[in-house]
């Protein structure tokens, strides 16, 4: 995955990296809501830089920590 780093990605490629559609990324686009990653338009197409698509996996990456929820109890 690091070779994604410095390229420019398609939708669809970045559809298949977040296992979602690409219509997803289309929506999100269009109401700037959900996946929220910065993408380039170069004429018709769309593209995101695949250091954003790290970004954007890193700050939505949730990690489970078994001792906060036994202090909770």
């Amino acid at each position: 995955m690091n070779d994604i780093y410095d390229r420019l990605l398609t939708t669809k490629q970045v559809s298949k990296i977040l296992n979602v559609t690409p219509k997803s990324l289309a929506n999100a686009r269009y109401t700037k809501t959900g996946i929220n990653i910065t993408y380039v338009k170069i004429g018709k197409s769309i593209r995101y830089y695949g250091t954003d698509v790290i970004d954007y996996i890193e700050q939505n990456t949730h990690k489970f920590d078994s001792n906060k929820e036994e202090e909770e109890q």
